[in-house]
């Protein structure tokens, strides 16, 4: 398989990153669209690192969960500007997560069991740079996964240009994934953008608290601030009414219920999902190869640059099966949050009535 190669050097990809991002004006050696090829370049480069650590994670997180899913991607050109222009300090060049892999696994005993394997056992062909431990620390907005980013390392020369680009693997457990996968689907639906910390405070707050049922159940610590001990559950009360508040069931299923998507796509190397948020339809299109898949992706992202209702992500997975668990915001389904959601309020209504009786 043909790789794309970096063909600009760090000091062009950053002078890029703060064109796309609007942090610097475009001048006549270094136009808008020009710095639109170089970042598109530099982001797609990172596809044969990505493609080697994707294989690692596969191999490990198999030998903790055989029923583990994994996938990968490049970040979207959107999220790729969206990050720089939120973080002023960014590079481009600098950037850990321009391409990523994840393991979702049953249950987050698994989780840990698949992150100490990572601490125990270095990579062949990476070297370790960071790690960002979400679960035992929670972010702020409930966000919760164990993050590591590697730089890619090989001493072949064939793959030697692609040395030092980092790539981050992610591990959660299918809770986790179903908290973040409800967020997205809210984020695109509702033009909240709580990812980016925006958003109404009455939805921030229900994903915390959400969040911080999930750790219950998990046996993880909460986010910070939600309870003062172990046994205080005075904010599931809290969390009852903002469902109620922000009908949170039915919206979900409401979305889930209106989408359309498309039919008889073949097995293939690689996908592109395009979601328009506005038609509420998404289009599944399958290539026999990444590098043909890379190249219609920057057409769409060309395209749609300008049009927010458009998301579109270029995505590799094992099945055609899986692209649906991997990627279930691109298809509204959140039947996983939902019964979460429900278990919820079943643990509430028996508490309730328990608390009842022994008044």
């Amino acid at each position: 398989m043909k790789w794309t190669k970096p063909e600009h050097g760090p000091a062009r990809v950053t002078a890029a990153g703060k064109i796309i991002a609007e942090r610097k004006q475009p001048s006549e050696h270094l136009s808008k669209e020009m710095a639109f090829e170089i970042a598109s370049n530099w982001r797609s480069s990172h596809g044969y690192a990505l493609q080697v650590l994707s294989m690692t994670l596969r191999r490990r997180a198999r030998r903790i969960d055989p029923k583990a899913l994994i996938a990968q991607r490049l970040k979207r050109m959107p999220s790729v500007i969206a990050k720089l222009k939120r973080f002023q300090g960014m590079q481009l060049s600098q950037m850990q997560d321009l391409g990523g892999c994840r393991a979702v696994v049953s249950t987050v005993k698994r989780v840990d069991k698949l992150v100490k394997l990572y601490e125990r056992k270095a990579c062949a062909t990476a070297e370790f740079s960071e790690k960002y431990d979400h679960i035992s620390n929670p972010k702020d907005d409930g966000y919760r996964s164990v993050h590591f980013v590697y730089k890619y390392k090989s001493g072949h020369p064939d793959r030697a240009k692609y040395n030092g680009l980092r790539v981050e693997v992610q591990i959660r457990s299918v809770y986790q994934h179903a908290w973040a996968t409800a967020l997205e689907t809210i984020d695109t639906f509702t033009w909240q953008r709580l990812k980016s910390g925006l958003g109404r405070p009455e939805w921030k707050r229900f994903f915390v608290l959400m969040s911080s049922f999930i750790a219950l159940m998990e046996k993880r610590p909460l986010v910070r601030g939600v309870s003062e001990g172990p046994h205080d559950i005075r904010w599931f009360d809290e969390l009852e009414a903002l469902i109620e508040k922000l009908n949170v069931v039915a919206t979900l299923d409401g979305l889930r219920s209106g989408v359309h998507i498309a039919k008889d796509v073949p097995a293939s190397a690689a996908y592109i999902l395009v979601l328009d948020s506005e038609t509420r339809n998404t289009e599944v299109i399958g290539f026999n190869s990444s590098e043909e898949a890379a190249r219609r992706y920057e057409d769409i992202e060309k395209q749609t640059i300008d049009r927010p209702n458009i998301q579109a992500v270029q995505v590799s997975v094992e099945s055609l099966g899986a692209l649906r668990e991997a990627y279930p915001n691109y298809y509204m389904d959140t039947a996983r949050f939902v019964g979460i959601l429900q278990g919820f309020l079943r643990a509430t209504k028996a508490h309730k009535k328990n608390a009842k009786k022994r008044s």
